[in-house]
């Protein structure tokens, strides 16, 4: 019977085409403003000199921070550590060595908790707990930042970008976290995400960074490749990130 009565009813038909028409067009609107209201981590920056930024996350163990330290070294390479405060106050002595050692130290968060479960303060808190620690360490500002799991919303890059630092994601996962994760796959796996501006994600404490890490220097250097920290890598002055999180120049 609905189907009868819109047919005999045209007006009424055109009036409800009408209506479906503006309000899916208000959607839009509504979503494009959405995107556009958007904010985003830096994932990578636009880059013409072959220069990336490769990044640890620290919240497991420090076992190996000598030997990446070490690879480092070797290949003249700076690098960014993203450290959770709880894991810098277990191993003080690691994050001052990485620290002596001319490398960059990040926030990874305090607890490593999912950024879900913290409220508005309970964030900024956590943010602020790191940053303490970090710089009671090294007796360095902290000025960037890295979710837990990769987490952020509008309001955890807006409370960020408040404290005056960076939020930092990364383009280029190696993968290394992964329980199947070999030699060869990490080296392979930065290898084909990898280019200028790129921000490469690996792990302090996993099974086989450490031993990769060599591997994976000397095939980037061989292609060119130089290594800086990621406020080496961000752009000073004015920039845009896009929706692509690749921070350039602001036109």
């Amino acid at each position: 019977m609905t189907g009868w009565v819109i047919a005999k009813r045209p007006a009424r038909l055109l009036v409800s085409v009408g209506s479906l028409v503006t309000a899916v067009a208000v959607c839009l609107t509504a979503l494009t403003a959405a995107r556009a209201e958007r904010l985003l981590p830096v994932y990578r920056v636009e880059n013409q000199k072959r220069q990336v930024a490769l990044t640890f996350d620290a919240a497991w163990t420090a076992d190996d921070v000598d030997a990446i330290l070490a690879a480092l070294a070797a290949y003249r390479a700076r690098a960014t550590v993203f450290a959770v405060g709880a894991w810098a106050r277990k191993y003080p002595d690691a994050v001052r060595a990485i620290a002596a050692a001319g490398h960059e130290l990040g926030n990874h968060s305090d607890a490593h908790k999912h950024l879900s479960s913290l409220d508005a303060e309970a964030f900024r808190q956590d943010v602020a707990d790191c940053n303490d620690t970090l710089s009671a360490l090294t007796g360095r500002p902290v000025a960037l930042y890295r979710g837990p799991y990769g987490e952020y919303n509008n309001a955890t890059v807006s409370a960020v970008q408040r404290m005056g630092m960076t939020y930092v994601q990364w383009d280029c996962d190696t993968l290394d976290w992964k329980p199947e994760a070999t030699v060869e796959s990490i080296v392979a796996a930065a290898r084909k995400r990898l280019r200028p501006g790129s921000i490469l994600l690996l792990h302090i404490g996993a099974a086989h960074t450490a031993e990769a890490l060599p591997l994976l220097l000397e095939a980037l250097a061989g292609e060119g490749y130089t290594f800086v920290t990621v406020s080496e890598l961000l752009l000073k002055g004015e920039s845009v990130i896009d929706h692509e999180g690749c921070q350039h120049p602001k036109k």
